[in-house]
């Protein structure tokens, strides 16, 4: 499966060669399978999955071309039930879980630097 992202090789100030890679993600609204992977009251998100005839398009696209690529996958994805599910979520892929009586406290985010 080919997913859509962007990368970058840099130094960082003490001379060390990194790389950053990032997945570029959209909305997940209305998808099938996608739009219940998340919480009910979170955005829902899904990587941009390629179709193997765009693999090469893609890697050279250029950036003002890039957004033609950013649509949800049509295609078919295959979601089962995880075994390590507490015994009281749903394990029918066809039930939606139970949703949480109050959400857990987001995490503050990780403090934020220069991507590129």
């Amino acid at each position: 499966m080919g997913i859509a992202g962007i990368s970058n090789e840099w130094r960082s100030p003490d001379g060390t060669r990194r790389y950053t890679f990032s997945m570029i993600t959209v909305n997940a609204d209305g998808h099938p399978l996608m739009q219940r992977m998340h919480r009910p009251e979170d955005e829902k998100r899904m990587v941009v999955i390629l179709d193997p005839k765009d693999y090469g398009p893609w890697l050279e696209a250029s950036v003002a071309d890039a957004p033609k690529f950013f649509c949800q996958w049509a295609g078919a994805l295959l979601g089962t039930p995880d075994d390590r599910q507490s015994s009281s979520r749903s394990k029918d892929i066809g039930e939606a879980p139970a949703a949480p009586t109050a959400p857990p406290p987001k995490p503050a985010p990780p403090p934020q630097g220069d991507l590129f």
